[in-house]
């Protein structure tokens, strides 16, 4: 009996070992080399990382490369990772398709060569308007509107900007300007005030310089001189305060200022730099009731500006509906692949029904692109064609629905209509009921992608709509033959551009506005696109 007993449990401890040592062995594992892209040369201590998310957990598998650059990451279960690599002083410019790995189980792949690019650094001096240096000035290198780096200035008015990726920079010197009235001197001199200030001395972007930035290179000379600018003041009132004390505070767009109202309604704001800005006030009660004012627009010039009245009015809820232009735009044909598959990736079983198409969204953002903290949360659209905003404050929105196959066409508040998308609500949320009119988008745009050596395949091209505010974007890439092709694209005005894979983000970001396409009108294509409309198009790549 106990001979036996033994034997049993000899046996399973030998199945356990057999078992635990075949789950091993069906782990993966990856090997290869970390190199300089412009040297080939080997990066020793580059640290890599396979990474991917698991029933919604993040794993990652690491190592760190050899003297001579190589690398092994061992027993990894299977499945898609996506490369992460990194080295002090480099830059992974590779594409995300290039960085993606499948594996499986029991795999072990070999050669897997990945590149870091050496980094760039630009130096400068930040002088004031008689030429002497200025300590402790933030000064950003800044890409289509992004910023991308920055260092300040020591006691020489020295900057340097390290750890950049090669291209092209805009580098704006950021003086730090607290809002208080001028200093008053008694020696009979003024405080001079200096505004944010571009190189080489420009007050905004579209008149700065780019400089470009090349691998393992520091760029030289790069100064800015400061630009002097008054000490301004920006002053007004608020009206229709809300009940119970509420505290209003006023913002400030694009320049991201602000101040408190005071307890009788006026405001002031100190040492506001020349621009156009858009004005609003806020106030939220302890129970959730929430006021916004009529935005207004101001321009700053070289003068104070006083009397700026806003009109504070309660949010409100607004009710709207949707007329579709056509029943294509009302029904749209779902992919055949919606009807085969389960939420939970399996065929529905025989007799079952597809499951429904996801619920389609009303979407409203500020129509001049600036942050939306105050814009509600997106509204389902009822089968009727209904929809509804809770608590919305006034303001100018750009509208649209959570299925890219349609636009709105034209919005109708109250018996006022209006082309385009732009939602016009800044004389208050309440009141008149709103409309929009969507329509199916039909557009196409094709084209081939080229450069000196012929066409460009598994390159990304963009299609960036060319108007003021938050941007419909679009982007594919180019086929073998350098082919590219967009559909379902709504009339308007485009910009279409290739990129290089490093500079993908600065414009699929989900935040671009008008001015981040400054950066990219040398390479653009400028297209308008009508009803139904197919627009061929190639581009050269520089």
């Amino acid at each position: 009996m106990r001979s036996s007993l033994c034997c049993l449990l000899f046996a399973a401890a030998a199945y356990a070992q057999t078992a635990a040592l075949a789950q091993k062995q069906a782990l993966a594992s990856v090997a290869g080399e970390v190199r300089n892209s412009i040297t080939g040369e080997p990066l020793e201590r580059a640290h890599v990382v396979l990474m991917r998310f698991n029933s919604g957990t993040q794993e990652r598998y690491g190592t760190f490369a050899a003297a001579d650059g190589k690398f092994a990451i061992i027993n990894i279960p299977e499945g898609s990772y996506s490369f992460e690599v990194e080295h002090a002083g480099f830059v992974d410019l590779s594409s995300g398709a290039e960085r993606m790995v499948a594996l499986k189980s029991g795999e072990n792949r070999e050669g897997r060569k990945l590149k870091l690019t050496p980094t760039g650094s630009i130096t400068g001096r930040v002088l004031d308007s008689d030429g002497q240096p200025v300590e402790g000035i933030n000064v950003i290198a800044e890409v289509a509107g992004r910023n991308e780096r920055s260092a300040a200035t020591d006691d020489r008015g020295v900057f340097r900007i390290g750890g950049l990726r090669p291209g092209r920079f805009r580098v704006k010197a950021q003086p730090t300007n607290l809002p208080f009235p001028a200093e008053i001197r008694t020696d009979g001199t003024a405080e001079a005030h200096y505004s944010p200030t571009y190189h080489p001395d420009a007050l905004d972007s579209k008149n700065a310089l780019r400089v470009e930035v090349r691998p393992a290179v520091e760029l030289t000379g790069i100064d800015i001189h400061l630009v002097r600018t008054p000490i301004l003041r920006l002053s007004g009132k608020v009206e229709g305060k809300p009940p119970d004390g509420q505290s209003v505070g006023l913002s400030m767009q694009p320049q991201g200022m602000g101040t408190a109202v005071r307890p009788d309604g006026t405001f002031e704001i100190w040492r506001v730099d020349p621009g156009r800005y858009t004005l609003s006030a806020r106030s939220f009660a302890p129970g959730g009731t929430q006021w916004g004012s009529i935005p207004v627009e101001v321009e700053i010039g070289q003068n104070d500006v006083d009397n700026v009245v806003l009109r504070l009015l309660e949010a409100a809820d607004v009710a709207g509906q949707v007329e579709f232009e056509d029943e294509e735009a009302r029904h749209p044909p779902q992919p055949p692949q919606a009807a085969r598959v389960s939420t939970n990736g399996a065929a529905p079983a025989a007799g079952q029904q597809p499951p429904a198409p996801p619920a389609r969204r009303v979407m409203l953002r500020n129509a001049d692109g600036s942050p939306g903290s105050m814009i509600p949360a997106p509204a389902e659209l009822a089968e009727d064609g209904t929809f509804k905003f809770s608590r919305m404050i006034p303001g100018k929105f750009r509208v649209s629905l959570s299925d890219s196959r349609v636009y709105v066409k034209s919005t109708r508040v109250g018996t006022t209509p209006s082309e385009g998308a732009v939602l016009d609500l800044s004389s208050g949320a309440a009141g008149a009921p709103v409309v929009l009119h969507v329509a199916s988008a039909r557009g196409a745009v094709n084209g081939t992608l080229r450069d000196g050596s012929g066409p460009v395949g598994g390159a990304r091209v963009m299609l960036v709509q060319d108007t003021k505010g938050p941007l419909v974007q679009m982007q594919r890439m180019t086929k073998e033959d350098g082919t590219f092709s967009f559909t379902l694209v709504a009339p308007g005005r485009y910009m279409l551009f290739a990129l290089d894979e490093r500079d993908t983000g600065l414009v699929y970001n989900g935040q671009t506005n008008q001015s981040n396409l400054e950066d990219f009108d040398d390479i653009a294509e400028k297209i308008e696109i009508g009803e139904s409309e197919t627009v061929n198009r190639d581009l050269k790549r520089k």
